[in-house]
This record gives C-alpha cells, structure tokens and sequence, in this order.
C-alpha cells in the first residue's frame, strides 16, 4: 500500500539526514542522492520547496550543502509533506463545482482531519522510531 508519494518520501528521509543549524556542518544534496541513488533533479525540486516553506537553508561554495532552520525535534511530519505537496489530503478541491451540495463533504473533512492529526508528530519521534 502506498502511504506517500515519492516527494514526501524523500523529503522526510532528507530531513532525517540534514544537520540542524547549531551543528555547524552542512549535507550535500548531491552526496545524498548518490549514497540513496537518487535523482539529482527530482530532489534539487524539493529542496527548493523545502527552501521557500522556511524548513531548510543552505551554504554556498565548493563545501556548501543544506541544513534544517530548525531542530528535528521541533519540526512536524505533516508540515514536511505539506512543503513539498501543498494540496496533501486536501478534503475538497479548490473550485469545486458541487461544494455545495456534495454528500462526501463532511466525510472528506473528518478524513483530512484524521491524517493531519496522524501525521502531527515531530522528526525527531520519527528518527527515533516511537511513532
């Protein structure tokens, strides 16, 4: 069963690996991508969306990479995924022609409710596995 999308995937599995600024150290995303084998491309997109929602920032120059803003302990699953998919569990679509009078309405929102409240625990409670 597939839980998340390969975004919120990787994205999670980057923040687990990126040093907090306090630990004076930086990741490279190319270093990572390699030691996981995986696109260069496809993660320089969520670092930049990792970037703009304020969870990473990075160093330039030849030993430059990325660090999280913030400890993992104060970080959030739900606002990882929410970063890279703005539209994550989104009970009804923007635009939605029968918002109205939809019967699944109330149901999509108690849904959307549950997975946010399920994914409303922090990185480091994450790391350490006691979800």
């Amino acid at each position: 069963m597939k839980l998340l999308s390969k975004q919120s995937d990787y994205a999670l599995q980057l923040v687990m690996d990126l040093p907090d600024k306090h630990a004076g150290t930086v990741l490279s995303i190319r270093d990572f991508c390699d030691s996981r084998n995986l696109s260069f491309a496809f993660m320089q997109r969520i670092v930049r969306s990792l970037r703009i929602a304020g969870i990473v920032d990075s160093v330039r120059g030849a030993n430059g990479g990325y660090y999280l803003r913030a400890s993992i302990s104060e970080l959030q699953v739900i606002d990882i995924i929410r970063a890279v998919e703005p539209e994550f569990v989104s009970a009804c679509a923007s635009g939605c022609k029968v918002a109205d009078s939809c019967k699944g309405k109330g149901a999509m929102q108690m849904i959307e409710k549950r997975v946010h409240d399920a994914l409303h625990f922090s990185i480091a409670t994450m790391k350490e596995g006691v979800c």
